[in-house]
């Protein structure tokens, strides 16, 4: 069961990165053609707005980029979060059945060492909890910049080549 389901995240996440990075290249394209199409007589009217429309595009690609950055920060965040994790439930098995493990020095943990380490990995889940939240938040707030100001950009496009027929 959970191989499937580790599968089927591992899909979704492939399938998403290629629709960003679709999207990416959408916008950079948009915006590339724009310029090198652009005549200055081509807009009599509301000129000005075709300058609105190439920033509003970089913007989106910009934004984009910095929200694949902050992606690739949240799953660097859960591989640690998942690491730490299984090394909290190891030193916590070891701790309620009073089993021995041993340092990598060859050492035997005490217990106050033990308790000490798994204190010392319970504040490293809280970190790595919060840096996955933070993270999380800030993608979704770039996604919605992002597509917004890629949306607007069409808009006004199409609003620029129709008024000015």
């Amino acid at each position: 069961m959970g191989n499937v389901y580790f599968e089927l995240v591992k899909n979704q996440r492939e399938s998403q990165k290629k629709y960003d990075y679709y999207f990416l290249a959408v916008i950079l394209t948009l915006l590339t053609l724009s310029i090198q199409n652009y005549k200055p007589g081509d807009f009599v009217n509301y000129n000005y707005l075709i300058v609105v429309v190439w920033l509003l595009l970089l913007i989106s690609f910009l934004i984009g980029m910095f929200r694949q950055e902050r992606i690739n920060i949240h799953l660097r965040n859960e591989a640690e979060k998942t690491w730490v994790s299984s090394e909290l439930v190891g030193i916590e098995k070891s701790i309620n059945n009073s089993e021995i493990i041993r340092k990598s020095t060859g050492e035997q943990w005490t217990s106050q060492g033990m308790h000490q380490e798994r204190d010392k990995f319970k504040r490293l889940m809280d970190i790595a909890n919060e840096n996955i939240s933070k993270s999380s938040k800030m993608a979704l707030s770039a996604y919605g910049i992002q597509k917004w100001s890629f949306v607007i950009s069409l808009i006004l496009y199409a609003f620029l080549r129709i008024v000015n027929l």
